[in-house]
């Protein structure tokens, strides 16, 4: 049955008109099979090319109303190629669906072959491809090639890549990526990532030289850290402190601070520029002022690493606070000064070594290794490593020959045959016959032909049968036949117990895949069994009373253990208990803490700002607070214009202030006072500033009166004015405008001018004293000699005059006391004490040092005497050389007395000089001279 197509008249130009190239249209006219024309055909065209809906013939619906082929041909091609031969079209098929179909096949069948690189459709007329190119092409007509180095093709316009292949960059591909891009590199030529130590967008940029494993491919900072020695943010380009140290090789300091990583050996500080106080110490902390050594320097013990290590110390190091260690080759004992005997390496007492030096074997390292082997088993039967001469020797015990070999396996190195008979091959070369042989052995594997000689045993009879066999030995096995003798056990009777296993009463034979093995299975008393088999002594039970099984023990533990573990002794006393001792049953110190160490067992170091003295041990409250701190853990600072560098430990309030200031915490100046000084409590003992009067030198003197009288407000001095017109008289209303710079007439002595320079007093008749002067000529306040500017080096006082004396030379070796004090600001020279340093340390101290503060020998006392200062002699058996008690009473009484009297004349001496000072204060300079 045949599909007939009547499109009607009126619209089939259209069609023919939209597929005239595509189809030919008269074969669209099919007759139908019994050549019946169609009832009807809808075309419907919609903007150019359209659709029409195609229905079949009404006669059709006998047969189902379904068309069973269409036959027909377009420009030769058949339409059976487009729908299969016995495709069913419904009546609901469109002609638009015929359409697409018939277009899409013909465009990719016929119109490729005019335009070969086209993925779409060709227009023939011009060859312009209607789609896209093959990718590798571009062009109108798909002809060009994209570059080589295109990837996923290219423009279709321009032939831009879309992407570039590996190692290229650019619009065509055609640029290499920079060298040092890790990756490869975009299509702009900026790279995806660096190799190691460069960075930049191109990665043509060096990182900094000091950054270690290189640095962040985009900024260039050095995000992996710094070479050592070698610190900053960035670029790593600051050097760390000269005493930083690693122990571990890498940095020496922080990349972000600088701060050390840890100090060189005898420095402290982040930056590792203080030396530890304490002599022979690796690390310490010298915070707050106080000294702590947390490890000696190799060789050196204790506390503050006085004392030495024992001389046979591994390594020269020993324990801090014990002054233990662990022995070095050679040597046993509590302070190693045993030596082992013989040949043994490590020994635990004079019968049991652990360990041969190399060359030795046996029980008590009493046999040589054989030839040609630097170290051997305990048992002599192998030899671990390498042989001496290895090129030529090897075999377990070295004996074996490569030399030996007469022929070898072709193409090989494999030995057939050997020189001599009485060697047997092995590998590369020969090996000996055993010497226990009874005759030869075999050529290939060494046994013994004809079995071994008497108490040998084994296929190559190279093993002896135990001389501590009750009798013989199995030939094969080497098993004593009728037993061991006392002490030594196994099969093979080849371990004793009480050497193995040293204060064992009795051991055990047990069997391993590889042989049979021994372990103790009870020990003598005060020694226990361990994991391992042996016996060790229960050395932290009291006078090692314990259980010889368990360990435990059944009373007290000795100084510095405590039970930890029910009744185990294995608990160790901190080491911060005074004398190391602590509770038996919770390891609480039962003597306190060392200084600087506080809770029930010492485990916490008390506040750094503690003194020596330490710190409460319940509560940590420091005992006394380091110099310039207050408050119950020292904490908080004291003010900073206290005299000294102590304060209230309470509330900080300054004992006494520096120059200038007053007040509890010394926070408020002397503004009135002469030269800005005041006591404690404000009082201007000095007297006032010009033109001010009253203890606080708080009131003005009156109208004109430059300087009045401190406790009166009575006018001394009379102002002169700016204009040159001075005034006179007791108020200073009188006015004198006669007398400018000139001598008053009626006392005939110059108004306040200034004095030379050197010079001072109403007449400028006195010198000044030592006063401070850099330009060569001594200043000082004409009335009272004042230095305003101070002292020269070697004098204090208001007029310079006192002299400092025996003071420690600063680091110029210029000797510098307080300017009003006369404290030496360096300490004193040896063998003073005292603020001034003025008095002398006692005779009987040693080495002539005492305290500053008290004069208390610092360190200690000549013999035969005692006391902080070392002022009482010791008491001897010798009676009649001792004084009477009328007569000691007597020197007491008299040293009160001169005690007392020398105090109050200095009492005296010291209210004199104050009441001759002139209650006044400093005038300003006015410069002028006398003619």
């Amino acid at each position: 049955m045949v599909l007939c197509l009547l499109p009607s008249v009126e619209k089939s130009e259209a069609v023919a008109t939209t597929i005239s190239s595509l189809v030919d249209v008269s074969s669209l006219f099919i007759k139908h099979e019994k050549k019946t024309p169609c009832n009807e055909m809808e075309i419907f065209l919609s903007d150019k090319v359209g659709c029409r809906t195609l229905f079949c013939p009404t006669d059709m619906e006998a047969d189902g109303g379904r068309c069973t082929a269409i036959r027909y041909k377009t420009r030769g091609i058949p339409l059976d190629l487009l729908f299969e031969s016995n495709a069913v079209i419904d009546r609901d098929f469109t002609f638009n669906h015929f359409i697409d179909t018939v277009l899409e096949k013909i465009a990719k069948g016929l119109d490729n072959q005019s335009c070969p690189n086209c993925d779409g459709n060709c227009f023939n007329n011009t060859d312009i491809c209607n789609g896209t190119c093959v990718s590798g092409f571009f062009g109108e007509e798909c002809g060009l090639n994209c570059t080589t180095n295109c990837r996923y093709g290219c423009n279709r316009t321009t032939g831009v890549c879309n992407s570039c292949a590996k190692g290229f960059y650019g619009e065509n591909c055609n640029e290499t990526c920079p060298e040092n891009c890790y990756s490869g590199c975009r299509q702009s030529g900026s790279c995806f990532g660096c190799y190691p130590f460069w960075f930049g967008d191109r990665c043509d940029q060096k990182c900094p030289v000091h950054c270690d494993k290189g640095c962040d491919a985009a900024t260039g900072e050095c995000i992996y850290g710094c070479k050592s020695n070698f610190w900053g943010t960035e670029s790593c380009n600051k050097t760390c402190f000269v005493n930083c140290y690693n122990p571990f090789g890498g940095p020496s300091c922080i990349q972000m601070s600088g701060s050390c990583i840890r100090c060189k050996p005898g420095y402290t500080g982040l930056s590792c520029k203080e030396r530890c106080i304490i002599a022979n110490c690796d690390r310490c902390s010298n915070e707050g002022g106080i000294p702590l050594c947390y490890q000696c320097l190799p060789g050196f013990t204790g506390r503050d690493c006085n004392g030495s290590c024992p001389a046979h110390c591994k390594d020269n190091t020993c324990d801090q606070l014990t002054g233990a260690c662990t022995c070095a080759e050679g040597w046993y004992g509590d302070d190693c000064s045993m030596p082992c005997f013989g040949n043994c390496a490590l020994c635990v007492d004079n019968s049991t070594c652990i360990a041969c030096i190399d060359g030795y074997y046996g029980d008590r390292c009493e046999k040589r290794c054989p030839s040609n082997c630097e170290k051997c088993s305990r048992d002599g039967k192998s030899c671990p490593g390498m042989c001496n001469g290895w090129d030529e020797n090897y075999g377990p015990i070295c004996a074996c020959r490569r030399s030996e070999c007469a022929q070898r396996e072709s193409g090989s190195y494999k030995c057939l045959k050997c020189k001599k008979e009485s060697w047997f091959t092995q590998d590369s070369g020969c090996c000996p016959c055993s010497d226990h042989c009874n005759g030869s052995c075999d050529g290939v594997n060494g046994t013994c032909t004809y079995g071994c000689l008497a108490d040998y045993h084994g296929p190559t009879c190279d093993t002896q049968c135990s001389t501590h066999c009750n009798g013989s030995c199995d030939l094969d096995t080497g098993e004593c036949e009728q037993g061991c003798q006392d002490d030594w056990v196994t099969p093979t009777c080849d371990i004793q117990c009480s050497v193995n296993f040293p204060h064992c009463k009795k051991c055990l034979t047990y069997k391993t895949p590889q042989q049979h093995d021994a372990y103790c299975s009870g020990c003598a008393e005060g020694y226990h069994i361990v994991s391992h088999g042996g016996c060790v002594p229960c050395d932290h039970c009291l006078n090692r009373n314990c259980n010889t099984t368990t360990g435990e023990c059944f009373g007290p533990c000795v100084d510095g253990y405590f039970h930890s573990t029910l009744n185990f002794c294995d608990g160790e006393c901190n080491e911060n208990c005074i004398d190391g001792k602590c509770n038996n049953n919770d390891g609480n110190c039962t003597k306190g803490c060392v200084p600087g160490y506080y809770t029930e067992r010492c485990l916490i170091d008390c506040p750094s700002f503690c003194s020596a003295d330490g710190c409460n041990r319940d509560t940590g409250n420091c005992h006394k607070c380091a110099d310039g701190t207050y408050g119950e853990y020292c904490f908080s600072s004291c003010p900073t214009n206290c005299l000294t560098k102590s304060c209230d430990r309470q509330t900080g309030a300054c004992s006494e202030c520096k120059l200038g200031y007053y007040g509890e915490t010394c926070d408020t100046r002397c503004h009135g006072c002469l030269d800005v000084t005041c006591s404690q409590t404000k009082d201007c003992e000095t007297g006032c500033m010009p033109g001010k009067h009253g203890r606080y030198c708080e009131k003005k003197c009156s109208e004109n009166c430059y300087v009045c009288d401190q406790d009166t407000g009575m006018c001394l001095m009379c102002i002169t004015g700016f204009s040159g017109v001075g005034f006179r008289g007791a108020n200073c209303s009188i006015p004198c405008p006669d007398c400018v710079n000139e001598y008053e007439k009626n006392t005939y002595f110059p108004f306040h001018g200034s004095c030379y320079h050197g010079s001072f007093g109403q007449l400028c008749m006195k010198n000044c004293g030592n006063c401070f002067h850099s330009t060569g000529f001594k200043k000082c306040e004409k009335f009272s000699g004042y230095c305003s500017n101070g002292c020269a080096s070697g004098y204090y006082g208001l007029t310079c005059e006192e002299e400092c004396r025996n003071c420690q030379p600063d680091t110029n070796n210029m000797t510098v006391c307080d300017f009003t004090s006369g404290s030496c600001q360096d300490g004193c020279l040896a063998g003073h004490f005292g603020l001034t340093c003025n008095f002398t340390c006692g005779n009987n101290c040693l080495n002539n040092i005492c305290e500053r503060t008290d004069g208390s020998c610092v360190d200690g006392c000549i013999s035969g005497w005692q006391g902080d200062q070392c002022n009482i002699a010791k008491r001897t058996q010798n009676s009649g050389s001792s004084l009477s008690g009328g007569k000691i009473a007597g020197i007491i009484i008299g040293i009160v007395f001169g005690v007392a009297f020398a105090s109050a004349v200095i009492y005296f001496v010291i209210r004199s000089r104050k009441r001759n000072t002139m209650k006044r204060t400093r005038v300003p300079h006015r410069e002028f001279s006398l003619d």
